[in-house]
């Protein structure tokens, strides 16, 4: 942990692990370091499970499964913050260069009005 806080580690994720495929978290040194802490963290979690001694091998690959399970929900790309194919299409989309609309209301409901009189409650 100490050479990924330096950022010297050599940790690189799969070369199928798609979660890790936007240039964000090569190339930023933020990133880099919270994808290689997260792959150090889950592999050593997930090898537990040949580290422990269990009575049969099934056992084992039930313990493989739910440790696989719980450190694949942790990523930190199953958050916002972590996704960085959400981050680009929230900041493409953002709504400051479009126009505002220049009627209230859509061609199914038309345009919104007050409405004529006066409401006595009884």
């Amino acid at each position: 942990m100490a050479s990924i806080g330096l950022g010297i580690s050599r940790i690189e994720p799969e070369k199928s692990d798609r979660r890790f495929s936007h240039p964000a978290w090569r190339g930023h040194p933020g990133y880099r370091r919270l994808g290689q802490a997260y792959l150090a963290w889950s592999r050593s979690v997930n090898g537990l499970a040949d580290r422990l001694e269990t009575p049969d091998w099934r056992t084992r690959e039930q313990l493989r499964f739910v440790f696989d399970l719980c450190t694949s929900a942790a990523a930190p790309t199953n958050c916002l913050l972590g996704n960085q194919h959400w981050a680009d299409r929230v900041t493409e989309r953002a709504g400051a260069e479009r126009p505002a609309p220049k009627i209230a209301g859509r061609k199914r409901h038309g345009e919104l009005e007050p409405a004529p009189g006066r409401y006595i409650h009884e």
